[in-house]
C-alpha cells in the first residue's frame, strides 16, 4: 500500500480514502489487506464512477500531517471528494 508523504497535504486530493495506521497497531494489520483487496476491485467506484484511490499515512512516520488532519486514533478512515 503506498504511503502517503509529507507533502500530500499541499495537492489536495480528491475523491480519495485516507488511512491513518501505525505499524504497531493490530486493527491496522487487519484492515489494510481488506481495503487493498477493494481498493483493487475495478468493479467498485465512487457515486460520480471514479476508481477508488487508497493513501495511507503512518502516524509514526509522519505525526505532524496526522496532527494536522485531526488524527487522534489509528485506525482513521477519512474519505475525501
Amino acid at each position: 500500500m503506498p504511503s502517503a508523504s509529507p507533502c500530500w497535504c499541499d495537492h489536495g486530493p480528491t475523491g480519495d480514502s485516507h488511512v491513518a495506521l501505525g505499524s504497531w497497531c493490530g486493527p491496522c494489520r487487519v484492515l489494510s489487506p481488506v481495503l487493498e483487496k477493494v481498493v483493487g476491485n475495478a468493479e467498485i467506484k465512487t457515486g460520480s464512477g471514479r476508481s477508488i484511490d487508497l493513501v495511507t499515512i503512518d502516524t509514526d512516520e509522519h505525526g505532524a500531517l496526522a496532527q494536522k488532519y485531526g488524527v487522534g486514533h489509528v485506525v482513521q478512515l477519512m474519505m475525501c471528494r
